[in-house]
């Protein structure tokens, strides 16, 4: 399970990548990981925001967006937040691979994907579907 050092670094590593970038679509593709929310309402709802700051509140990782509204999300004990750019993950050499515990961009394993404005997706996946956003 992630701890708090661990959803630290999330946050902390994601920050100035998505930072001020606009939501394009968020498709939510796993129904357990938005509910009770329904996936095509928290969609709508996400869609066109601009992320303003990011931060963390116990392990919750809180995606601030205009307008005044916040997206909580819990990695649980397999979450992972991926960004990646066309079909590769970034690079981690460069210092911008976000924390990979239980690493996998399998699609069968994707529950969420963030297209952000400049064509890059933030994916939440997750092997056991425990993860969460709200």
């Amino acid at each position: 399970m992630p701890e708090l050092p661990e959803v630290e670094t999330v946050v902390r590593q994601l920050e100035p990548e998505v930072e001020g970038h606009r939501i394009e679509q968020l498709e939510v593709l796993d129904a357990r990981w938005s509910r009770p929310v329904p996936p095509e309402r928290l969609g709508d709802q996400v869609a066109g925001a601009t992320i303003e700051r990011l931060g963390r509140r116990g392990k919750n990782i809180l995606m601030g967006l205009d307008g005044a509204r916040t997206l909580v999300m819990h990695l649980r004990m397999t979450g992972n937040l991926i960004l990646r750019e066309g079909e590769e993950v970034i690079d981690p050499s460069e210092g911008r691979r976000l924390y990979e515990s239980e690493r996998s961009t399998e699609e069968r394993h994707l529950r969420a994907r963030f297209v952000l404005d400049d064509g890059r997706e933030l994916c939440f996946t997750d092997l056991r579907r425990f993860g969460e956003a709200f």
